[in-house]
């Protein structure tokens, strides 16, 4: 959810957007598939993570302190 939330930071034409985007998008589904692991990191701890990464909570967060 970081690689996303600083990507949506980027101003548009930023020459650092579109890969650090699809960087994020790698993570996203490699981070996702994990969360089927039932090691403790990938069954509950990642979950937390998850859900920031599937709600974009973390793009609605500066707004809120506005």
């Amino acid at each position: 959810w970081m690689l996303e939330g600083i990507g949506a930071g980027l101003p548009e034409g930023d020459s650092r957007k579109g890969s650090l985007l699809e960087t994020a998008a790698h993570h996203r589904e490699a981070g996702l598939a994990s969360l089927q692991n039932t090691h403790y990191m990938g069954g509950h701890w990642l979950g937390t993570f998850a859900a920031y990464l599937i709600t974009h909570a973390y793009l609605e967060y500066p707004k809120v302190l506005e």
